[in-house]
């Protein structure tokens, strides 16, 4: 299995080609409810709308990696997803068990209560003990802080610690926080992304992952300084893409 790693340079170019803006997009498998039936429709778009990664939860990924082959798209796992709240051995394991079944990367819910609590040890503990594996695959990894969640002091020191262990990218949100949490605004959400990117730097990516709801807002959060978007409307946003730009659409 070839892995091609993330990259995470800035996006300065925003007139961007369907295809091109498709490379850009994590989209995600993760409701509950979903059914086979439902796997056959998103593998479909998937192929249908140029898309080259996604995220499904780890029990999915054996299923996902069938439907998609012979194709480029890379499958990630959602490890811990969404709550965050496992035995680190166990958010490894699961991971383990995820690559040997086809996934290229993950996306990990990290321990947001260690966060609240401020024990940077257990943090880090958790996230480094999921690295070890990935480290072992040479599997790009990236750290779900939940941010709606925290204080900035807390999303800076988190994100710092998931630079220290290696991670890929720090990613906002699982997508799932209930109640007020989930509706935050489009301003919060690129005050966010921007605190992330000043704290990570260069060399690590910031995934942008709640309320997306539009081509848009997917510019806006890529002008705040995100390197990817994860969303379950990708091929809508794929579709305004080539709109917008006049291109015939995918």
């Amino acid at each position: 299995m070839s892995i091609i790693k993330p990259q995470h340079h800035e996006i300065t170019d925003l007139n961007l080609s369907p295809q091109e803006f498709a490379k850009t997009l994590d989209h995600s498998f993760l409701r509950t409810y979903f059914t086979d039936r439902d796997l056959d429709m998103f593998c479909d778009d998937m192929k249908n709308y140029f898309l080259k990664y996604c995220s499904v939860s780890s029990g999915t990924v054996a299923e996902t990696v069938k439907r998609l082959k012979g194709t480029d798209i890379q499958v990630g796992a959602a490890i811990a997803f969404p709550f965050g709240r496992f035995c680190p051995e166990i958010k490894a394991q699961e991971l383990e068990l995820s690559i040997r079944d086809g996934a290229a990367f993950y996306d990990m819910v990290v321990d947001v209560a260690a966060i609240k609590e401020h024990n940077w040890d257990r943090l880090r503990f958790d996230m480094e003990t999921v690295q070890k594996v990935a480290r072992k695959y040479d599997a790009p990894g990236k750290a779900i802080l939940e941010t709606c969640y925290l204080t900035d002091e807390e999303m800076v020191k988190a994100a710092q610690i998931a630079v220290e262990v290696g991670m890929d990218y720090v990613k906002t949100s699982s997508g799932y926080a209930p109640g007020p949490y989930k509706r935050a605004t489009q301003d919060t959400n690129i005050y966010e992304i921007r605190l992330l990117k000043d704290t990570v730097g260069p060399d690590v990516g910031v995934k942008a992952s709640t309320g997306c709801t539009s081509f848009d807002i997917a510019l806006a959060y890529f002008k705040a300084g995100a390197t990817r978007i994860g969303t379950d409307i990708a091929p809508q946003l794929v579709a305004e893409c080539a709109l917008r730009y006049k291109y015939n659409n995918p």
